[in-house]
């Protein structure tokens, strides 16, 4: 297997010895590609640091000036006024932030819940992660009112609890985030090299069988598993072009190669 990665990231032309492989071979393979794609993603995962500067930055703008009668006083919501409302506000577009000390239902699809005794996020109507107030010394004293204005101390409270809790809900989700993603990553390539197989087939379709033009697509599918790989470790999309084109050279390389040399067998 190590051979096939090394000939498939760096001898393309090597690859086309392994034409002959049983289809076991090839979907081996795969598997090890997959589970090689799913490291970053888990590493990403263990070494999350919270909420990104951007993202604070405008979640702080969009509540400017924003009125909130609401604060937490010896983790507690409570009213400032009596007669204020349920808060509500769409965040970052999508994410609802239902404020209340009734137990009140947030219908939206993504709402975050700040609630009498605690807060929950919430996906679809299920709840992704619940929190009671005193979890965290920072909600012993909130005043919420006073996240109207940018430069507010309370937003620093805000972010380290937010920071704390997707920390931990990250790496609390690392190994179920590789297992569907390492699912996913092999329904992918397999996707891809078949791509790969049928695009050079429709070239080379008298002179090579769709059988070892498959197996041969699966092991060039090396350079793209590692553009995938470097893309979600720097988040850099273009590791994915460089391997997607490395790909497609190589798959011409090795149809070419074949060709060339079942040519070369017939005129002898």
């Amino acid at each position: 297997m190590y051979k096939r990665l090394k000939h498939g990231l760096l001898a393309p032309k090597l690859v086309t010895d392994y034409m002959r492989d049983n289809m076991y071979k090839p979907f081996l393979q795969i598997l090890l590609y997959a589970i090689l794609m799913v490291i970053p993603i888990v590493i990403n995962d263990y070494n999350y640091q919270g909420i990104d500067a951007s993202y604070k930055n405008l979640i702080i703008n969009e509540m400017k000036d924003e009125v909130i009668n609401y604060k937490i006083e010896d983790f507690k919501l409570e009213k400032i006024d009596d007669s204020a409302d349920a808060y509500d506000k769409s965040v970052i577009t999508f994410i609802n932030v239902h404020i209340s000390t009734e137990d009140s239902k947030n219908a939206k699809i993504y709402s975050l819940n700040l609630m009498e005794e605690g807060f929950e996020f919430r996906v679809a109507g299920t709840a992704v992660f619940k929190y009671n107030y005193y979890d965290f010394e920072e909600l012993q004293s909130l005043e919420l009112n006073r996240l109207k204005s940018p430069n507010s101390s309370e937003w620093d409270k805000v972010f380290s609890v937010t920071d704390k809790v997707l920390k931990e809900f990250h790496r609390q989700n690392a190994i179920l985030d590789g297992f569907g993603s390492l699912i996913r990553n092999y329904a992918l390539l397999m996707i891809f090299g078949l791509l790969l197989s049928f695009t050079f087939l429709l070239k080379f379709k008298s002179l090579i069988n769709y059988k070892v033009m498959y197996k041969l697509g699966l092991y060039y599918t090396a350079p793209f598993m590692l553009g995938v790989m470097l893309m979600n470790l720097f988040g850099m999309m273009l590791f994915l072009l460089i391997g997607v084109t490395l790909s497609v050279i190589y798959t011409f390389i090795g149809s070419s190669q074949i060709v060339a040399k079942l040519l070369n067998s017939d005129r002898k």
